[in-house]
């Protein structure tokens, strides 16, 4: 067996493991590299030639375009640019932005990549920020135990096959706003440091947060989600607003600590809400929500000064 397929099924048994299945790579045309630094650009120039290319514990220098791999016309005010490239990153650090969309030709164009494989960045690390802002990806996208130090913009991209970031960690800005989910969306014992945008998601699938940490501010207004939401053992430690949203699947805010206030306003939701042994710390304000049957909020508990702002809450029709 030769070592391109060894180092294939190796990163498959690896890759494996992650929520989104399959983050590993077919057995096709595949790139590996052994040294221990390697130049962004170096990799953009596999992505061209083959159709997989496979990285693992390796730093890579400089900042990565992944854009700059793409095919396209790239004549409008926004063009697309096709990566027909399944990549799997393992182990890596990037010391520079990752950057898949771009403001390019002074300001007059934006430059954005649409990825028809899998996508994998696996406990890696990103020192500076990343953008896939507009993106979108037609396979699975998997970045399961990485580190991103600086902000991070997944807004108004569209994941078809799922996207994972389970047991990740966000240290700075995050947004998600816009965001499009087809398929399973988990952020399990993801570690939010700072704020984390929500607004506008449209998440056509079930959401995983089971045990996610949240330091900072959390938005959820204006949200669209079909499935069901999984907070189980969340932590909120700052405010979270929910306004003008509508969820119709179940949610599960059982066993959640929310240390700060809470905003529900104006949202309409068709499945269970549980707040089972749910602690609420400091206020809740719940005006005009829209609900088909009332919170399971047995054992639920509040912090020593607790206050609560409800009115015009309606469920099956009744004023609650």
């Amino acid at each position: 067996m030769n070592i391109r397929k060894v180092l294939s099924l190796f990163l498959s048994f690896v890759c494996g493991a992650g929520v989104v299945s399959g983050c590993s790579p077919k057995d096709m045309n595949n790139s590996s590299v052994s040294q221990q630094n390697i130049k962004a650009g170096d990799i953009l120039k596999m992505m061209k030639k083959d159709k997989s290319v496979v990285i693992s514990d390796k730093h890579i220098v400089g900042s990565f375009k992944l854009h700059e791999a793409g095919e396209g016309a790239k004549v409008l005010d926004v063009s697309p640019s096709y990566v027909d490239c399944e990549i799997v990153f393992v182990n890596c650090v990037f010391d520079d932005d990752v950057i898949a969309c771009e403001t390019v030709a002074d300001g007059r164009q934006i430059l954005y990549s649409v990825f028809s494989r899998n996508v994998t960045f696996r406990q890696c690390i990103f020192q500076k920020s990343v953008n896939f802002h507009q993106c979108q990806f037609a396979g699975r996208a998997c970045f399961d135990g990485s580190v991103f130090k600086d902000n991070v913009d997944m807004g108004s991209s569209s994941f078809d096959g799922g996207v994972s970031f389970a047991k990740s960690s966000f240290e700075l800005e995050v947004s998600f706003q816009n965001m499009a989910v087809s398929s399973l969306l988990s952020l399990m014992r993801a570690d939010f440091r700072y704020n984390v945008n929500f607004q506008s998601a449209r998440i056509n699938c079930d959401g995983i947060f089971i045990d996610a940490s949240f330091g900072g501010f959390v938005d959820l207004s204006n949200s669209y989600v079909c499935g069901a939401l999984n907070f189980t053992n969340a932590v909120f430690a700052s405010r979270v607003e929910c306004i003008g949203g509508y969820f119709a699947g179940n949610i599960s805010l059982n066993k959640c600590k929310f240390n700060d206030m809470v905003t529900v306003s104006k949202n309409i939701v068709v499945g269970n809400v549980g707040l089972y042994a749910a602690h609420l710390a400091k206020a809740l304000v719940a005006r005009e929500n829209r609900l088909l049957s009332r919170p399971d909020i047995e054992d639920l508990t509040y912090g020593e000064g607790f206050s609560m702002q409800k009115s015009d809450n309606v469920i099956m029709n009744r004023l609650f």
